[in-house]
């Protein structure tokens, strides 16, 4: 998993779900989700539905992960304990970084982590999108990327 710090992936434009990372010697060992993470102070909802402060300075996933093939078949199973508990499916959602740690606590999972070392993008809220297109710009313009962007 690469992880990015929380005050470089929030939205000026409202709040924002991150999976906290605690992690030991560069392996993963806890992803708590937390809702509603905005502000300044930083303040958001962990898993128990607690409000709580946050500092900023902590891990978060932003789900870039690298997993074998056989990840399919614990994401599936992780799925379909989902569905069975699921009680409001317009609202809720599976957190990958949910199914993680229970893989963890379950002891069928270990996961290295990586802590970026590159400023993260991401639309969250229309608003984010001129921000990410300026930064895209910028790094197409300092050579970063080529000049046009393709998928080829």
């Amino acid at each position: 998993m690469v992880g990015f710090r929380l005050s470089e992936t929030m939205s000026e434009y409202g709040a924002v779900s991150r999976g906290i990372c605690q992690t030991e010697s560069g392996v993963l060992k806890k992803v708590e989700e937390w809702t509603g993470i905005q502000g300044n102070p930083i303040i958001g909802i962990n898993s128990k539905g607690e409000g709580g402060k946050l500092t900023g300075e902590e891990l978060v996933s932003m789900n870039v992960w690298a997993f074998p093939s056989s990840v399919f078949e614990f994401l599936e199973k992780s799925f379909v304990e989902f569905l069975h508990k699921l009680s409001d499916a317009e609202k809720e959602e599976f957190y990958l970084p949910f199914a993680v740690d229970q893989w963890i606590k379950q002891g069928i999972a270990q996961v290295q982590v990586k802590q970026a070392k590159c400023e993260w993008m991401g639309v969250t809220y229309k608003e984010d999108k001129p921000r990410v297109e300026e930064s895209i710009a910028n790094l197409v313009n300092a050579g970063f990327y080529p000049s046009p962007l393709s998928m080829a």
